[in-house]
């Protein structure tokens, strides 16, 4: 009897409208935050940008690094290279070099004067807008200042190469104890001995000159002793002599001039060289 007996269920909703409420939701797709993922993929760009970016600085800092070192006027300043190499600057002169690349490639950028001791090694190369100077390992003096480029060889040898003498497109080797010259609009000329020795005497503040431009004269002690002269004779004069920076400078100033009947005027600027 138990097997007759059926209970019919009783539904308030259609099957359609059960399985909108209850299950549809749970096969439905969740909707995409495209604005999320924008942000996702834009951060994942800038990460990759600002990498690329720190390699290609580390990569250019080496090439762009460089050191500047100066002497003012009234100074001499010596410094020592990554090498142990070694550079005395004259008053009013400057160099530069690239201290990261420094055993790639050993080159300085200079004006003025410096004496150089150089380590043996690679090439090591100094370049003015006068000339450029090649060792491996020497001692040398080089002068760049206006419209003249010398060049001085203690111990080694060096290869010399001067943008003021066009002719010249190979250069000249020189070894200890030869020294050349140039300046615009004339040929090279090579010296030795004694006028060689004294191109560097500087180092010991005596300044020798032999036949002179008295405008050059005047131009080192303006530099050596940090003052301003003022000299506007359009005579072209010629002086052979030295002196000392332990002299006085209207000492010396005297000395320089006296040979050509000037006189010095002081003012509160510096002196003027008057005729």
């Amino acid at each position: 009897m138990k097997d007759n007996i059926r209970i019919e269920p009783k539904w308030d909703k259609s099957k359609e409208e059960i399985w909108s409420d209850h299950f549809e939701k749970m096969t439905s797709t969740a909707p995409v935050n495209r604005e999320a993922l924008h942000k996702g993929m834009f951060s994942g760009r800038a990460i990759y940008y600002t990498a690329a970016a720190a390699i290609i600085v580390l990569m250019l800092v080496p090439m762009v690094y460089t050191r500047n070192i100066s002497a003012q006027r009234g100074e001499h300043v010596t410094i020592e290279l990554p090498d142990g190499s070694t550079a005395c600057l004259n008053a009013q002169s400057e160099i530069s070099y690239k201290p990261l690349l420094w055993y790639l490639k050993r080159d300085i950028r200079m004006e003025g004067e410096a004496y150089f001791s150089v380590e043996k090694g690679s090439r090591f190369s100094v370049k003015s807008e006068n000339g450029s100077v090649t060792v491996l390992g020497t001692k040398f003096n080089v002068k760049s200042r206006y419209d003249i480029f010398e060049v001085s060889c203690i111990t080694g040898k060096v290869a010399v190469k001067s943008e003021l003498d066009k002719d010249l497109k190979e250069g000249v080797l020189i070894e200890g104890g030869e020294g050349v010259s140039f300046s615009e609009n004339a040929a090279m000329k090579r010296v030795s001995g004694e006028t060689n020795e004294n191109r560097t005497s500087w180092m010991d503040y005596n300044f020798v000159f032999t036949g002179a431009p008295l405008n050059q004269v005047l131009g080192e002690i303006s530099r050596q002793y940090n003052i301003d002269i003022v000299y506007d004779e359009a005579e072209e004069y010629l002086y052979t002599g030295k002196f000392s920076r332990d002299v006085p400078v209207e000492q010396v100033l005297e000395i320089v001039t006296m040979p050509f009947s000037l006189k010095i005027v002081k003012d509160e600027n510096g002196y003027k060289i008057i005729k």
